[in-house]
């Protein structure tokens, strides 16, 4: 058998396992060669579909008895026709059945880490997260936009609230400028008319070492016991 004529069940493997919603989110994180392989595996479970279909519909319109002779070898247009259809078949059927935001979220509960739970939380309830960057750079902020789950080229959009470093010594967080003050003062002189798209920071997933919620008022509670502290030690010596 001429392997060109498996092009066309690999093409259709390929199209149901990233277009449909049931397969899209699990197969789309796979590197080059797995995603082949799988292409590979349900293209020929669609060539196999195909042939039963062709080999029914002879038997009972034809009479012909087809299935102990099945054409596994020389692959006419039709069987190719065929899986193109039982593929475009199933990705329609099942889009209907399952949304975008279900699969992703099946998913996600599925095989999600920590860090994509946490996100996907922040997200729904609009509550605030601190995102430290493997250059140590440090986001608090509301997040806007992330694709969960993940995968390697995308990243996580948030409106800032502060922006700070981690020191090399201690790695405790230092903010040093104030996103809130800067957005109150645009918004009310109406300089800019999208605050979100205007101020959102889009760091990618692959940057980041840690996400955790933040509390402002947790925050300034924090400062203040440090504040406290400092000032007892000074009084003492």
């Amino acid at each position: 058998m001429d392997f060109g004529q498996l092009l066309i069940p690999v093409l259709s493997g390929y199209l149901l396992l990233t277009l449909s919603n049931f397969f899209r989110y699990r197969f789309e994180r796979l590197s080059g060669y797995h995603l082949l392989f799988w292409s590979a595996f349900t293209g020929v479970l669609l060539l196999v579909t195909a042939l039963l279909v062709k080999s029914y519909v002879n038997s009972r319109l034809w009479n012909l008895n087809t299935y102990g002779s099945l054409p596994i070898f020389e692959l006419a247009p039709v069987e190719h026709f065929l899986c193109a259809i039982a593929s475009l078949m199933f990705i329609l059927f099942g889009n209907v059945l399952c949304s975008k935001r279900r699969a992703a979220y099946v998913e996600l509960i599925r095989s999600g880490s920590d860090i994509e739970l946490l996100l996907a939380d922040a997200l729904n309830n609009h509550t605030m997260v601190e995102l430290t960057t493997k250059s140590r750079k440090v986001y608090a902020g509301i997040v806007v936009e992330c694709n969960l789950p993940t995968r390697k080229d995308s990243g996580v959009g948030i409106v800032p609230m502060l922006s700070g470093f981690r020191s090399s010594e201690r790695l405790d967080v230092r903010y040093m400028i104030n996103y809130a003050q800067i957005q109150q003062i645009a918004v009310k002189d109406e300089i800019v008319d999208d605050l979100d798209s205007s101020m959102k920071i889009v760091i990618p997933y692959d940057e980041l070492i840690s996400v955790r919620p933040f509390n402002p008022e947790l925050y300034d509670l924090f400062e203040f016991a440090n504040t406290e502290g400092s000032a007892d030690k000074t009084d003492g010596q």
